[in-house]
């Protein structure tokens, strides 16, 4: 694993290049130094001064060193950063695949109170079955999932505040392990890297803003279009009149259209070829179209995925949700993405279980489902997890 993406500037870099920090809390031993790139990715107004930067020179033979020796003060550090950014990088860099999951929607679709409930359910349920992990890989994520997704939801028992743009210089990072076993009965553990961008939805109002703040996109492993039924105009007509109605925003389609655009820029794809990044475009907020769902919806049973992927159960589910689509909002849409991906599928899911009051308080405990349906078909397409189909 020669190269590795960076998660907070998204350049590709070469592991050798891979300089250090050094470590000494004591500046009178080793002096603070100007950092320009550091200061210039976080936008501050005057370059900071921050610890020594340490560039290895490391043998043509290994993919990365473990650590580095200040020239100055002789400290050994560990602290890993990125050559061009200077951001701290998990230590898990070059070791392990990492697997960037972007998370695509327009303003109050539901991506924050996705990943809040996602993440939290890596931890327990999804996590049991599949005999996984999740570990955070620094304090920024232990914080910020704390106290922007996991307090708000499930301690105060309020919906998530909306996300501002500078949030997403502070991704998600954690180490996902599952342990399976082989065909000879030993223990097989896989570890990979999840980098997972919450991004408010102002920011995919226009492809120039996308081109300045979004990048990672195009550097994704996977990516999940969060779909806001109640935007679409069919759907909203036939609500009953007491449903709480959000404003209405940037269409599915014109999103859709933005990512498209900006990864066939990115990496010079021509027209006539389609993109290998397996997008999810899953449905939210669907304990709201209750009304709405014929009594047999794929969507009033629980998501069967367990230690391998349910691929009966994705594809019905795949096939019901094209059917709404075509119902709601004409083939546009579909057409789009069979004329430019070639790994794409329709999900549904509720984060929250049920509506939020009109005060943003929600009536009831979060109960959600078929949360993980999207991620574990991205987990499957990138073969990190089996897939099961059981013959008729």
């Amino acid at each position: 694993m020669a190269n590795f993406i960076c998660p907070y500037c998204f350049e590709k870099c070469d592991t050798r290049d891979i300089c250090f920090r050094c470590i000494n809390p004591n500046p009178s031993d080793c002096p603070l130094e100007e950092d320009e790139a550091f200061s210039k990715y976080w936008g501050f107004a005057s370059t900071r001064q921050m610890p020594r930067i340490i560039k290895p020179n490391v043998p043509f033979y290994k993919n990365r060193l473990s650590h580095a020796i200040c020239p100055k003060c002789k400290t050994k550090t560990t602290k890993m950063i990125c050559p061009h950014c200077h951001n701290p990088l998990p230590h898990t860099t070059g070791l392990v695949e990492e697997y960037m999951i972007a998370l695509v929607g327009a303003k109050a679709a539901g991506k924050s109170h996705y990943v809040a409930v996602l993440i939290n359910a890596l931890r327990q349920d999804i996590g049991q079955k599949l005999n996984a992990s999740l570990v955070a890989l620094n304090d920024e994520t232990i914080k910020r999932y704390r106290d922007e997704f996991y307090k708000p939801l499930y301690e105060k028992k309020e919906i998530i505040k909306k996300t501002i743009s500078p949030e997403l210089k502070h991704p998600l990072m954690y180490r996902f392990s599952m342990g399976r076993e082989s065909k000879f009965g030993r223990q097989k553990h896989t570890a990979v890297t999840l980098v997972f961008f919450d991004t408010a939805g102002e920011n995919f109002d226009s492809l120039d803003i996308m081109r300045r703040e979004i990048k990672y996109i195009s550097n994704s492993r996977g990516i999940i279009f969060i779909l806001d039924p109640l935007q679409i105009p069919a759907v909203r007509d036939r609500l009953p009149d007491d449903t709480i109605l959000p404003a209405v925003h940037t269409q599915p389609e014109e999103i859709v259209t933005r990512v498209i655009n900006l990864i066939r820029e990115d990496h010079q794809i021509p027209e006539t070829e389609l993109i290998n990044i397996p997008v999810a475009l899953a449905f939210s907020k669907i304990d709201a179209l209750c009304s709405l769902l014929h009594p047999d919806s794929m969507l009033n049973r629980a998501s069967p995925h367990g230690a391998q992927f349910d691929i009966n159960d994705y594809e019905l589910l795949n096939s019901e949700m094209q059917a709404y689509l075509q119902e709601w909002t004409g083939p546009e849409l579909n057409n789009i993405m069979k004329h430019n991906f070639q790994h794409f599928a329709y999900f549904g899911f509720s984060a929250l279980g049920a509506p939020p009051a009109s005060d943003g308080g929600l009536t009831e405990a979060v109960s959600s489902f078929r949360i993980g349906d999207p991620f574990l078909w991205l987990l499957w397409k990138n073969k990190l997890i089996k897939g099961r189909k059981n013959k008729a």
